[in-house]
Parts: structure tokens; C-alpha cells; sequence
């Protein structure tokens, strides 16, 4: 009954809303994106997600400033959100309704590989199946390193993806939404890339 009351809660805020708690927060720093395998837009099971942790130097305007305990990066999120799993490469979090996701993930690249090749792996390995236009790839800047901002649609998915390189790794802010979310993800997903930052 409490789930339920929270998940009516989240869906009816907007996106703007999401955004203002991300905004209100901003600092100086950086971020990040590139990573393995797609997650689902689902969080898992009830009762297997986690409340996010504010650190010692969270902000006091509500965002929560979360430092990842397995990859080198910190983030803010707005109030709410919740984290689904993570693992040595891959850390989801979202909304607790699971109507809007974002994962960061990270992954070992080829000798010589460009941030753009690793948007081609990205687009014909674990996206082949889905609709993605690469006249559409814009530049964006990961903390301070130089991105590619590109989008992509699997049946009724939206996905948007922020990918750089960053010491040696390819880096991937993604961001999705089911059908019901109806969002705008680009200025969720600058807000989040607005809001991370390597820590390393």
C-alpha cells in the first residue's frame, strides 16, 4: 500500500520538477558515460531496491549527492529516486515506480578507440535490434571530457546516451523511459551530466 501511494506520488511530478531539484544543486566538478549491456527499465522486485545514501558533503537543498562504491564517479539525484543494482561495471538507479532510469556503466576499450567508436559498439552490439540515427549525435561534455550525446529507440523504449572516454575507459550516461513517463529525457539527462563528476 505504501509503494503504491509513493509510485502515484512519482508519476505525477514532472520532469521539470525532477530537473529543479538537479539544478538547484549545481557545483563545480565533472561527469560521466559509457558503459556495457542495456538494463531494463523495470527496477527489480519489491523490496530489492535501495534508499540512496546522502554523503557527508550532500547539499541542503534536497538533491542527493551519491558517490558510487564501484566505479569512480559521483552524481546527484533528485529526492525519490532509488538505486536498482550495480555491479563491477554497471550501477542503476531510478524512479520508484521504474518509469525513468538511469545507468552508468563503464567499460575496457580497444588501443586507439575514439569516444564515436565507442557509440558504433554501442549501436551494433547490444542496440542492433533497435532504431538509432547517427546524423542526430551531438557533442557534450562528460566533467571535463569531450562526449558524444546520441539517442536510441527499442519498440516503445526511449533511450538517450551520453558516452565519453575517460582514463582509459569508456564512460556511458543513459537515461530511458517506458511509454507511460511520456518525458523529454535530453534535459533529464544534461541535468544528470550537469551534476556528475569523476572522482578519480
Amino acid at each position: 500500500m505504501q509503494r503504491q501511494r509513493l509510485a502515484r506520488q512519482v508519476r505525477g511530478r514532472s520532469i521539470a520538477g525532477l530537473l529543479a531539484a538537479l539544478a538547484a544543486a549545481t557545483w563545480t566538478g565533472g561527469c560521466a558515460g559509457d558503459g556495457p549491456r542495456p538494463s531494463p527499465a523495470v527496477p527489480p522486485e519489491t523490496g530489492t531496491t535501495r534508499a540512496l545514501i546522502p554523503s557527508a558533503a550532500a547539499p541542503t537543498n534536497g538533491a542527493i549527492l551519491v558517490v558510487s562504491s564501484v566505479m569512480p564517479f559521483q552524481l546527484l539525484f533528485p529526492p525519490d529516486w532509488v538505486e536498482y543494482g550495480a555491479g563491477a561495471d554497471e550501477q542503476s538507479f531510478g524512479t520508484s515506480d521504474g518509469m525513468l532510469t538511469l545507468i552508468v556503466g563503464r567499460a575496457v576499450i580497444e588501443p586507439g578507440q575514439t569516444v564515436a567508436d565507442r557509440v558504433e559498439v554501442n549501436r551494433t552490439t547490444e542496440f542492433r535490434n533497435c532504431s538509432s540515427d547517427a546524423s542526430l549525435d551531438r557533442p557534450i561534455t562528460i566533467d571535463t571530457e569531450p562526449g558524444i550525446l546520441w539517442s536510441v529507440r527499442c519498440g516503445d523504449r526511449s533511450i538517450l546516451a551520453a558516452n565519453t572516454i575517460h582514463d582509459g575507459r569508456g564512460y556511458r550516461v543513459l537515461v530511458q523511459s517506458t511509454p507511460d513517463a511520456a518525458a523529454d529525457l535530453e534535459p533529464l539527462l544534461r541535468a544528470f551530466v550537469d551534476g556528475f563528476r569523476f572522482t578519480e
